[in-house]
């Protein structure tokens, strides 16, 4: 079963985001754009709503978990109104400057899973590495 998808994508507006929306768009139902300036032009405005929503992270100091949170909130909110898929859903979260391939949602989606974990990653320069419990430091 395919559950709904969501990217979380924190942003001040750098031209490298549209890059990052084309490549993630059309992997997911909705991207939840946090933008983390101030002001948005009604362009900018524009390009964003053909793949989601736009979520304003206020005036406040920066601060990148909060805005993760702030587009984790959105996703978590919008299927709870929706109602879809008893409330389970996919949600990747991307540097504004990420351009994913074509199938990269389906393959660590489908990866992680198949693996029963709640978060992953991918892009690393060697072997998997699947953490099954807390690792404490050296």
């Amino acid at each position: 079963m395919r559950y709904p998808r969501y990217a979380v994508i924190p942003s001040n507006g750098r031209e490298c985001l549209w890059d990052c929306l084309e490549a993630i768009g059309p992997q997911v139902d909705q991207t939840l754009v946090v933008y983390t300036r101030g002001t948005v032009s009604t362009g900018e405005m524009d390009r964003v709503l053909r793949y989601g929503y736009t979520i304003y992270a206020g005036s406040q100091e920066p601060n990148i978990s909060r805005w993760w949170n702030q587009g984790l909130d959105t996703a978590v909110r919008d299927m709870e109104f929706s109602g879809k898929s008893g409330g389970k859903f996919d949600v990747a979260v991307l540097n504004d400057d990420a351009i994913v391939p074509e199938g990269w949602f389906d393959a660590v989606a489908g990866t992680m899973r198949q693996m029963g974990v709640a978060a992953g990653c991918s892009g690393g320069h060697s072997m998997p590495v699947l953490h099954t419990q807390n690792q404490a430091p050296p």
